[in-house]
Order: structure tokens, then C-alpha cells, then sequence
């Protein structure tokens, strides 16, 4: 019989007695897979409406992904090409905690800072092994997130209940985005972070949104056309929601998610297998209508202006500044392309390597996903990555139906097909910008990967003793979820930037509660842990100062901080005006580094201002007017130097 409304014409049967079998599932085993699929969705989506990236957005997941792994293993195995890729990329990004001899001679920033500046560094070849530790940590819970869904081998209607939860989710994210920026609710977004200046939704970066969006309207799409072969009317509904998350990627004015969205329509249209009938007709026309306008936005007047004004461009200066990151971010990577910087040291490593003018702004990741963890984990590394997402990408979209096929098996194509594309998207958005180190978006996009891969390639049944280890795999991941909650309530256990941000709050906590000598230990023993957070230096050198322990100690650390950030001239000048309040002559050290980094008469004239009421000072920073354009105490030189100066 032929498929209703203009689907594949072809017989009604089956392929065979094995695809027979993958397409009729126990009752109760897709009773079960349908409810823990849901779930996941449910836990990945509470992750990005957390921030996706605080302790509390961790460990909601990676809880119910120990407790599912423990209670229910996969009863399938993983293609070996994607297990073997998974596990050759962990061990790579490994590397970067054997010891430093192993890698040869060391990078010249990493010698300067220990024999200039007297910073000690652990031996490993990552600068900060906490950081490294707690992130490998993420991604191998982040990979047993995906093999576990996987695993499960996810019938058709477990699928099709998983996209049904991520769209609605993803829509539901969208209107309250919608309705915070137009001021109806107050939910105070990102949570467990600074909100940034321009923002909209509950990541940091609001491109974030923008990008789950596009994918959200793909999923709509392929849901809106699975319900009408199904002779549903809830394709209505689905076709309609599909404006929701279409106008918070208008709104939140994201020339990338217009782009994403454009490209995954498109691509949905192609792969959908519509031939004829009223909604191919429906379907090719709105994505006309909605891909022209999306053009019109990024490349026309109007609200294209406004999205040119606001958007990626606004955000990085101009194109060049991206492709300048891009090559400093390679040059970087050349320098140690086995091993990598380590995990979580992208930050502070790229700040001592790249010669980009960013006098106000750190650059605190390189604009894209794979050159981050290519530059951190090492090239062999990305290559184990690139291998396992085209891998899966092909899995989903790559394989042609077959004429014989029954009508089910068309529309469990259909849904993978669309769960293909919107993972392509994650993966082409982390080309330009870094979505994917957000751990909410990941696990959520890994989801959809999963949904994209058919049960027949995981035909292998797992034995018992791959179950046994699932489960003991499920405990340890159980115990960093308790861990990561241990961290969200004021007890941090795990190594990792979540720590690290929990331990920076309580010193500032201790310090605004004038208890120094307590925020002066904390401070010490976390340095030790994130010895190039140039921050932390700053912050001893203003509690050295409050405890009257001297200025040379201060003097110090805050030349340590101008060390790690030798780029920011922002940190220079108020470092000038806080030795205005303690030790003016001293001021001139900061100063004299500001206008060396800025380069321009008005630097010079602006410090001169803020000096004129000390008129000693002012005498000494008038010879300093020819050595602007040199290098000055204070900037890249020995500490010992920097006291000499005054």
C-alpha cells in the first residue's frame, strides 16, 4: 500500500527477519527504554536551563546517567569504530599528565615563570593538573552519557518520544528567553554565572541559544512531518512551534543561529524523502519563506543592520580578529601538537603565547570548539573526535533507505535522519564557536546522537561481563554526580573549574567579611592548585596590603598577574591607582607598563592626570614619554627588576 500524503511508493514489508525483529521491540522493552530516553532528555534539557556549565547543571545528569548505567546497562555494543575512537581521545588527552621531561624542552613562557618569576609549577606537562583532571573527568561521564543511551538500542517509539521531549524542551527554553528579555518574567539568567552585557537565555554565551534553537526548529520540522504520515493533527501544533524557537534566534539578533537554521532546514528538506503531495508543498514553501528571511536579516537593511550591529561581529571587533585567534590557536597547538597544553589551560596558556591587541578583553577561548581541543588534548586527539562524530553524522543521515522497507522503518529513518542533522549542526557550530564545551548543550546534542544511530548497528548483544563492568562504570559515575552535588552545596570534592569558582567565592566571602588571614590560606593553597589564574595573584596582592605585610610582597604578585595577562592594560592602570592609596611612588610601575601596552598619547596624558597631585611622581614619569614604545621595569622582567624601578 503506498505511504499516505506523498511518502516513499514501495511495498509494504519487511527486509528481513532481522530488521523484523530490530523493528518489533518487547512491549516492556520499549515501555522502558521510552520512559528512561525521556528522562534523559528531561535531565540534559534541566542542565541548559541550569547555565550547562555550574556544578548543580553537572551533576543533575551524571546522577541519573550513574543510576541508569548501574540499573539498567546497555544490552548493545557500540560500533568498534566509535568505542576505539572514545577511548584512543581520552587516552590522549591524558597525556598531558605524565611528567614534563617527557615532553622535551619546555615552552619559553613556562621557563620564564619559574625562573623570573618564581612561580612554581607542578612537574606535569599540564601547568594546572586540577583543572586537567576535573575536565577529563566531564568528558569521560560525557562519554558514558552516550554510550549508555546508545546502548539501549532505542526502538522506533522510544526515539520518536525522546525528539518529541527535547523539541518541547528546547521550545519551552526559547519562551522563557522570549519572555525575560521582553521583561514579563525575571528569572535572572545564566544561573551560577555573571551575566554578560548583552545577553538572552540561560547560557553565558548567548549564541548558545541561538544555536539549540536551530536545532529545535529541525526537530519540529521532522516531528511536524512525522505526525502527518501518521495521520495525526498534531502536525499543526508542531508546525506552529516551530515559530517559537525561529524567533528567539531572530530576537536574540544571532547571525550564526539564522545561519544554522537556514542550513539544517535546508538539509532536513533533502533527506526527508517527501515526493509529493499538499505538505512536501507546505514544507518546501515555508522553509523558502523562513530561509529568505533569515537571509534578508543577516545580509539586508533594517533588522539586518541591527543583527550585523549586535551580533558575532560586534562581539569579536571584526573577521579578522577571529581568523588572527584562529592562526595563534594553531601556532599554539604546534608547540605541543602529541599532548596538548592540558585540559582547562587554554585561557592562561593563550594569554603568555598570543600577540593580539586585546587591551581590555581576555580571550578566554580561540572561537571554536575543535581548535580548543586540539590546542588542549593534542592533535591526535581531534583526529579521534572528527573520526567519531563523521562517523555518527553518516550513521544518521548517510544511509539510504531501502525500497523493500516497511513503512515503519521509512518513518524511524525519518526521525534519525532529523536527529542526525541537528547533532551535524552542534558539530558545524563548533567550526566558529564553542558550544560544545558547555556540558548541558554536549550532553544534549550527544542525545540526539544517539538517537541518530539505527539499533542494527549495534546488533551484538552485550554478555555479562560487559554488563558487570557497565554497572561498576554506573557506580563511578553515580559517585562524581554525588560529588558534583557535594560541590553545588558548598562542599567541593572534585577537582575542575567548579571548585575553583566555588573556592574563588569564598575568599571573596572572607574578604568582604574582613577576615583576611582566613582568605590569605585559602588563597595560597588554591594558587597552588591553578598556579597561572592571574587573578588570584591580584587578589593576594590586595590582602598583603590590607595585613601591612610590606609592598614588596604585593609589588610581587601583582607583577605576577601583569605576567600571566602581559596583554590587558586595563589591570595596569588600576594597579596605579591602588598604589596612589598605599605607596605612590610605586604607581609608577603599572603606569609606565599602561603605556607601553596601550601605545598612544593619550595613555600618557591620562596617567599624568591621575598624578598631578603628587608632583614627584610626575617627575619621574616625564623621561618615561620616549621609552613608551620600549619595554619598562615592571612588564616581562624579573621581579627584582620591578623593585628597582622607583
Amino acid at each position: 500500500m503506498p505511504e499516505p500524503n506523498g511518502g516513499d511508493n514501495g511495498p509494504d514489508e519487511e527486509s528481513g527477519a532481522e530488521a523484523r525483529q530490530a523493528e518489533a521491540p518487547k512491549p516492556r522493552h520499549q515501555a522502558l527504554t521510552s520512559a528512561l530516553a525521556v528522562m534523559a532528555a528531561l535531565a540534559a534539557l534541566a542542565s541548559c536551563l541550569l547555565n550547562g556549565s555550574s556544578a548543580l547543571a553537572l551533576a543533575v545528569p551524571v546522577i541519573f546517567c550513574g543510576a541508569g548505567l548501574f540499573l539498567f546497562p546497555p544490552r548493545g555494543r557500540v560500533h568498534g569504530v566509535v568505542l576505539l575512537c572514545v577511548l584512543l581521545g581520552l587516552a590522549f588527552a591524558a597525556l598531558s599528565l605524565l611528567p614534563a621531561t617527557l615532553a622535551g624542552r619546555p615552552p619559553a613562557w613556562r621557563t620564564n615563570l619559574v625562573e623570573n618569576w618564581g612561580f612554581i609549577l607542578p612537574a606535569t606537562i599540564s601547568a594546572q593538573p586540577f583543572l586537567t583532571q576535573g575536565a577529563l573527568i566531564t568528558v569521560s561521564v560525557a562519554c558514558c552519557w552516550f554510550f549508555w543511551l546508545a546502548g539501549m538500542r532505542l526502538p522506533a517509539g522510544s526515539r520518536r518520544h525522546a525528539l518529541r521531549t527535547v523539541a518541547l524542551g528546547i521550545m519551552t527554553i526559547a519562551a522563557l528567553s522570549l519572555a525575560e528579555h521582553f521583561g514579563w518574567i525575571k528569572l535572572g539568567w545564566p544561573l551560577g554565572g555573571e551575566r554578560p552585557p548583552v545577553h538572552m537565555g540561560p547560557f553565558i554565551n548567548r549564541n548558545y541559544l541561538s544555536s539549540i534553537c536551530a536545532v529545535g526548529c529541525v526537530l519540529f520540522a521532522a516531528l511536524a512531518h512525522d505526525a502527518h504520515l501518521n495521520r495525526s493533527l498534531s502536525w499543526l501544533g508542531y508546525a506552529v512551534a516551530v515559530l517559537v524557537p525561529f524567533a528567539a534566534i531572530v530576537i536574540n539578533t544571532s547571525r550564526g543561529g539564522l545561519l544554522l537554521f537556514c542550513l539544517g532546514i535546508v538539509l532536513w528538506v533533502a533527506t526527508s524523502g517527501m515526493r509529493k503531495g499538499f505538505f512536501r508543498k507546505l514544507a518546501v514553501n515555508a522553509s523558502l519563506i523562513f530561509c529568505g528571511a533569515a537571509v534578508l536579516m543577516v545580509f539586508g537593511g533594517g533588522a539586518g543592520a541591527k543583527l550585523m550591529e549586535q551580533g558575532i561581529d560586534r562581539e569579536l571587533s571584526s573577521e579578522g580578529a577571529r581568523v588572527s585567534i584562529y592562526e595563534q590557536t594553531l601556532s599554539l597547538a604546534a608547540g605541543s601538537p602529541l599532548a596538548g597544553i592540558g585540559l582547562g589551560n587554554f585561557d592562561s596558556v593563550f594569554s603568555l603565547h598570543h600577540t593580539l591587541p586585546a587591551l581590555t578583553d581576555r580571550i578566554t577561548h580561540p572561537e571554536s570548539d575543535w581548535l580548543w581541543w586540539m590546542s588542549e588534548a593534542g592533535i591526535p586527539a581531534l583526529v579521534c573526535a572528527l573520526v567519531a562524530g563523521l562517523w555518527l553524522v553518516q550513521a544518521g543521515i548517510g544511509r539510504r533507505r531501502s525500497r523493500d522497507a516497511s513503512h515503519s522503518t521509512r518513518l524511524d529513518q525519518r526521525l534519525r535522519n532529523a536527529a542526525g542533522i541537528a547533532f551535524a549542526l552542534a558539530l558545524i557550530h563548533g567550526l566558529f564557536d564553542t558550544p560544545l564545551h558547555n556540558a548541558g548543550y554536549a550532553l544534549l546534542v550527544l542525545l540526539l546522537g544517539a538517537c541518530a544511530v539505527s539499533p542494527r548497528r549495534q546488533r551484538t548483544d552485550s554478555g555479562l561481563a560487559t554488563r558487570l563492568a557497565f554497572r561498576l562504570l554506573g557506580l563511578a559515575v553515580l559517585a562524581v554526580g554525588v560529588a558534583h552535588a557535594s560541590t553545588a552545596l558548598g562542599r567541593p570534592v572534585l577537582p575542575g573549574r567548579p571548585a575553583m569558582r566555588h573556592q574563588r567565592q569564598v575568599i571573596d566571602d572572607l574578604m568582604s567579611l574582613e577576615k583576611p588571614q582566613e582568605a590569605l590560606a585559602r588563597l595560597n593553597q588554591l594558587i597552588l592548585l591553578a598556579p597561572l589564574q592571574w587573578d588570584l595573584y591580584y587578589r593576594r596582592g590586595l590582602l598583603r596590603l590590607a595585613l601591612n605585610h610590606g609592598s614588596s610582597g604585593a609589588l610581587a604578585d601583582f607583577g605576577r598577574a601583569r605576567v600571566l595577562e602581559p596583554n590587558n592594560a586595563t589591570i595596569c592602570l588600576e594597579e596605579g591607582n591602588l598604589w596612589l592609596r598605599h605607596d605612590p611612588a610605586l604607581a609608577i610601575i603599572p603606569w609606565r607598563e599602561f603605556v607601553r601596552r596601550r601605545n598612544d598619547s593619550w595613555s600618557y596624558s591620562y596617567v599624568l592626570g591621575l598624578s598631578r597631585d603628587y608632583p614627584a611622581l610626575v617627575q619621574r614619569l616625564l623621561p618615561s614619554a620616549c621609552a613608551a614604545h620600549g619595554p619598562v621595569a615592571g612588564g616581562a622582567g624579573r621581579p627584582a627588576r620591578a623593585r628597582s624601578a622607583p
